[in-house]
């Protein structure tokens, strides 16, 4: 018996609704299907991003001392043993998104510079492609959070050097 007749056997011995019964039959197939072509590296990467994405939304929000384990866990929609598989630490997490963090603003920076190749004023051009690319981005407030709270915490200022 297939995984997807399996899922959908169990959903009728719990005797859902018709509308839910097409919903989550539809659902249990697209999650057969994405577990049948992604590896577990890949499904770790991608859980990996997750948390990294929900710790950037949470120190954007937040900031660095008011976010929390609890508050990356439930905006990023996991379980609490989630980011310990992947992360032994918050510092590990922290640092994880620190880097993805300065990997991002780069390729903003690259868009920024790129956009200046037929420019007549490229120094008035450049800063106001950095203020659009780099500063009005989530990823520029976390990252700045992260540089200002580490100028008190110093384990968060080993981190980020």
């Amino acid at each position: 018996m297939s995984r997807l007749s399996e899922m959908l056997d169990r959903m009728r011995q719990q005797r859902l609704s018709p509308e839910n019964a097409k919903m989550t039959e539809a659902a249990a197939s697209e999650a057969v299907k994405d577990n049948a072509r992604r590896t577990q590296a890949e499904r770790s990467n991608a859980m990996r991003q997750r948390l990294i994405e929900a710790t950037v939304q949470c120190l954007a929000a937040e900031g660095y001392v008011g976010t929390t384990v609890s508050q990356i866990i439930t905006a990023a929609g996991v379980s609490r043993g989630a980011p310990l598989h992947h992360f032994p630490t918050k510092a590990s997490l922290i640092e994880a998104t620190a880097d993805h963090l300065i990997r991002q603003l780069y390729i903003y920076l690259g868009h920024a510079i790129r956009a200046l190749e037929h420019s007549d004023n490229r120094l008035n051009d450049m800063i106001l492609a950095s203020w659009h690319e780099l500063f009005g981005k989530t990823e520029s407030l976390a990252l700045m959070e992260l540089m200002l709270a580490s100028r008190r915490d110093d384990e968060l200022s080993a981190i980020i050097q």
